[in-house]
């Protein structure tokens, strides 16, 4: 898509242009590459080498005895179970850490809030800056892009149900 665009349009709003590329798995905005979270990636990383290690250790060498009776099943579940956590940890399910040393889940009930009108239209926002703030360092540029794609918006209200009702504020 990017090749096919005028490079002056893609000057004009690049920032604002986020571009994944699924055959070389990069994610640009503009001109700047988005990464994933160093932590994001590198328990992502060891979890799936993990799930995997009995199936690749010594792949070069078979000898008849090594075999076991029964194949084993590959870990179908615990390797979605590794992508899903890595989704939790990206969107930031696991950064409230609890008194008692747990983490909290967060609940994006808690950046929302209700705007009202004169009309009474009530309308209800995300508060970017309140989940950003409360986000590490370290992951705050990845989800300030996150949070501008489509596909956040619709996690948000397809998992909070944006209704004025159930706005807590």
């Amino acid at each position: 898509l990017k090749s096919t665009i005028e490079s002056g349009c893609v000057g004009e709003v690049g920032h604002e242009v986020v571009c994944v590329d699924l055959d070389t798995g990069v994610v640009v905005q503009g001109e700047l590459p988005v990464d994933l979270p160093s932590p994001v990636w590198k328990t992502l990383h060891a979890t799936l080498r993990q799930c995997v290690k009995l199936h690749v250790t010594k792949s070069d060498h078979v000898f008849s005895h090594s075999f076991e009776r029964q194949p084993r099943e590959f870990p179908q579940r615990r390797v979605r179970l590794a992508f899903h956590d890595a989704v939790l940890a990206v969107i930031g399910s696991e950064d409230v850490a609890t008194s008692k040393g747990g983490v909290e889940d967060v609940h994006f009930g808690r950046f929302r809030y209700l705007w009202d009108d004169q009309y009474q239209d009530k309308m209800v926002f995300f508060d970017e800056a309140g989940y950003l703030a409360s986000s590490p360092v370290v992951m705050r540029p990845f989800r300030t892009c996150l949070i501008a794609t489509q596909a956040f918006s619709e996690y948000i209200v397809d998992h909070n149900g944006f209704t004025d009702d159930e706005a807590s504020n």
